[in-house]
């Protein structure tokens, strides 16, 4: 179930950015998603059944191509999402041990493709 909702196709980075004011921590965001009440609900429950369930009951569903279409999502324009993904792949690497070599591996490739590959912005990596 989560797995549906929270791994979808994200939209392609805007060039005209949609500027406003979150009113909690005053960041100006861009784009923001218009799904993102159902994707919290999505979020809450993801980091809840991480926090409260034991990681040997977790193997087979929390695996390597699980943590790969986290990393995806961070591309995100919507920081609050962006913020979500962020406790969640914490709460997994404190969690599932046996996975951390594999999360720090696949995040160094991220970055590496960042900067070697890409042309345009990654909405999750800072300037």
């Amino acid at each position: 179930m989560l797995s549906t909702n929270l791994f979808r196709p994200l939209t392609p980075p805007s060039n005209a950015f949609l500027l406003y004011l979150l009113p909690e921590d005053e960041d100006l965001c861009a784009n923001p998603s218009p799904s993102w009440p159902h994707l919290q609900i999505a979020y809450d429950i993801l980091l809840r059944l991480i926090i409260s369930t034991d990681a040997k009951t977790l193997r087979d569903l929390v695996n390597q191509s699980f943590i790969l279409s986290l990393l995806g999502l961070f591309n995100s324009e919507d920081p609050r999402e962006r913020e979500s993904l962020k406790n969640a792949f914490h709460q997994i690497y404190l969690k599932f041990t046996f996975h951390r070599s594999f999360m720090r591996e696949a995040m160094n490739d991220v970055f590496l493709h960042f900067i070697f590959e890409i042309d345009q912005k990654h909405c999750g990596i800072g300037e």
